[in-house]
């Protein structure tokens, strides 16, 4: 058990964390807002002029979309709870002492109401679980991308995509053996070693714990699904629209002869901020009997 005193200027600091919390918060809100107009057309830029596998692009784009949605999510909450905790900030200094039970009807005389700071203390609560979840949350995301980066840094390299599946499949065997032995070893030998001690007072592994002590392993489990499901549902959208497999035709339909593409297609009525995925025409109306036709760049198209 520790024991150990929380210092004077640690709770002076927790005291006033409200400020760097909304000052952080509305920072990080724009900065995610910003990059998440640039996601789709890194992803692109990857499969086509970089030449990586447009699946394991896709599965980045999807993995990146979800967590900066989530971001969005939680930092907007944050957001407005600390408004409301602003606002009830203000009540209580007005009025301190709450309900004036002199000058309410006889038959909500016998409820007893809350004084305004005792909310006030449940959202700070709230507001600071939430702000502590988003920079707990973002460097076990960004663990997600220390698997993939060496990936994608050999397509860039230029190393033929035979030989990146051989060490990607490679890789990925000899990080579960690894891992695997690892647990072993410090289930065994390193039972109860400094190296073990360390390992479980890690940052990550500490903030794991708190969580998982303090709230119940059921409830982050049952929190957990309900948060992914969330931003499954509002990144579905985003998810979808997303299609840079090469070798796949441009979906088309035909009504009496006449064939219709997706809007996407025509230079002029498309969006201009989004890559070419396919292919182009320059315009919605054709005259003539010439088509001009801009088809999109894939490095892979090089090799075949």
């Amino acid at each position: 058990m520790n024991n150990s005193k929380t210092p004077d200027w640690l709770k002076e600091i927790q005291k006033k964390s409200w400020e760097p919390e909304i000052l952080i918060s509305g920072i990080t809100l724009t900065l995610v807002f910003l990059i998440s107009n640039h996601i789709y057309n890194f992803f692109g830029m990857l499969i086509q002029d970089i030449g990586a596998v447009a699946g394991l692009a896709q599965v980045l784009y999807i993995i990146t979309v979800m967590s900066i949605n989530g971001l969005k999510i939680i930092l907007v909450i944050h957001l407005v709870l600390r408004g409301l905790w602003a606002g009830l900030v203000g009540l209580s200094y007005v009025f301190p002492n709450g309900v004036n039970k002199e000058k309410i009807p006889k038959s909500q005389k016998n409820i007893n109401y809350d004084n305004p700071d005792v909310f006030v203390i449940k959202i700070e609560k709230i507001c600071s679980l939430l702000f502590s979840f988003i920079f707990s949350y973002v460097p076990i995301g960004a663990a997600i991308y220390v698997v993939f980066i060496p990936i994608i840094m050999l397509f860039i390299i230029g190393i033929n995509i035979k030989y990146i599946a051989f060490i990607a499949i490679l890789f990925a065997i000899l990080f579960f053996i690894s891992t695997i032995l690892f647990a072993i070893l410090l289930e065994t030998k390193l039972k109860n070693s400094k190296i073990k001690q360390k390992i479980e007072n890690s940052i990550l592994s500490n903030i794991l714990t708190i969580y998982l002590s303090n709230i119940g392993r059921v409830k982050m489990v049952l929190i957990f699904i309900l948060y992914s499901l969330i931003i499954l549902a509002v990144s579905v959208s985003d998810i979808s629209k997303f299609e840079y497999k090469n070798k796949k035709a441009a979906d088309t339909t035909s009504v009496a002869n006449i064939i219709n593409i997706n809007s996407n297609h025509y230079e002029d009525i498309r969006d201009q901020k989004l890559r070419i995925t396919k292919a182009t025409i320059n315009q919605f109306g054709v005259t003539g009997n010439r088509l001009k036709l801009f088809i999109s760049f894939y490095k892979e198209d090089i090799h075949t």
